[in-house]
């Protein structure tokens, strides 16, 4: 039996990449502003703001899952998705103009820290569910690190938010796909990934770097409407200004990347 890949237990449970409510609300229309194409599973053309392709995406909905163990499917998983689930659906969906729908939504620090370890843990669970299952493209560290500490580490992460209009759709349906993910290998100046989770409108790049003691990741350099998710610093408020466009999406995503540190205080 495979390990778990969080604890390392035998890996007897499934874990969903997206969570079943989640795939339900979306598919029944409960989510406003996405038109979305139940089941899609295959390579697709996201458009650019002049509406030729910029880059080609893998994305799925309600068909993808990961074998874990059931200590870590039925316990801290279990519990992450319930305290993101009051808040998650607004920040995903959007009106057609591609505001968010609802009031304006504060996130406490506590929510901001469940938030950013979802995004982090659904980013491990689909690097591990497209082809080439054995890739990873993250350190076994920050498996074991998110599996002990339920959150992520204020020194060699960071992660920053941002909303997106729905332009990735799928090559024969013309609608929209659901989530996209994608992995950046760093190894100058130091070791590490640059990852970044699309699901609906809402949108995250996530920094993890292997530092040597004493460092300590720099805030990222300020990008026009994005918001600063982890570590806790600021307010968190959504919806940012204004959508980040197609282009700029690719760019942030894109790199190059500035990997800035400073002497840990």
């Amino acid at each position: 039996m495979a390990a778990c890949i969080f604890c390392g237990n035998p890996a007897n449970s499934r874990e969903d990449a997206i969570p079943k409510w989640l795939t339900r609300a979306v598919l029944r229309g409960e989510i406003a502003g996405l038109d979305l194409e139940p089941g899609a599973d295959g390579i697709h053309v996201a458009l650019g703001d002049d509406g030729e392709p910029t880059r080609e995406v893998r994305g799925r909905i309600g068909t993808v899952y990961l074998k874990i163990c059931s200590g870590c499917n039925s316990g801290w998983m279990a519990s992450l998705e319930g305290r993101v689930l009051p808040f998650l659906p607004q920040l995903i969906g959007a009106y057609p103009s591609g505001y968010p729908v609802g009031p304006v939504l504060r996130l406490d620090t506590q929510a901001r820290s469940d938030l950013a370890a979802w995004a982090l843990k659904t980013l491990m669970v689909f690097l591990h569910t497209g082809p080439g299952v054995k890739y990873r493209g993250v350190p076994a560290a920050d498996y074991t690190h998110l599996y002990e500490q339920h959150r992520l580490s204020t020194r060699r992460m960071a992660v920053r938010a941002f909303q997106v209009p729905p332009t990735v759709l799928d090559r024969t349906t013309g609608k929209e796909v659901f989530i996209e993910t994608g992995i950046t290998s760093v190894v100058k100046p130091y070791k590490g990934f640059v990852g970044w989770l699309r699901v609906g409108h809402f949108a995250v790049q996530i920094y993890s770097m292997r530092l040597p003691a004493g460092k300590r990741l720099n805030p990222f350099k300020e990008y026009p409407s994005t918001l600063p998710l982890w570590p806790l610093t600021g307010q968190f408020v959504w919806p940012p200004d204004e959508a980040v466009s197609p282009t700029a999406f690719v760019d942030l995503v894109g790199g190059p990347f500035q990997i800035k540190t400073s002497a840990k205080r």
